[in-house]
């Protein structure tokens, strides 16, 4: 199981992540070894960033890459090249899609 208090986390080195936790009384660092978590492992420590940085959302930029592909898909659905799909389509067809490439390995 991990358990990771979100406190301050940064990368030091690749397939390392630092959580650094400092209140008055003492300082807490623990390093984890991406490479040995389980998939579980990592899905977790993703929902547990994610919390964190979503508390906050106007501090999050977005890149400009991304800002571009948003533009064109808008362009594209005005346009009506491209339509939106609810969501319990799109992760039928998604898990269709992995189906496919399971099968073909």
């Amino acid at each position: 199981m991990l358990i990771i208090d979100p406190c301050f986390t940064r990368s030091y080195k690749p397939g390392t992540v630092t959580n650094l936790c400092y209140n008055s009384v003492m300082s807490v660092e623990t390093t984890i070894d991406l490479e040995k978590m389980s998939a579980t492992e990592k899905l977790r420590l993703m929902e547990l960033l994610w919390s964190d940085i979503s508390k906050e959302p106007d501090n999050v930029e977005v890149p400009d890459w991304h800002l571009k592909i948003l533009e064109e898909r808008e362009h594209a659905v005005a346009n009506g090249e491209t339509e939106f799909i609810d969501f319990e389509e799109a992760v039928a067809d998604i898990r269709r899609r992995a189906e496919i490439i399971r099968r073909t390995k």
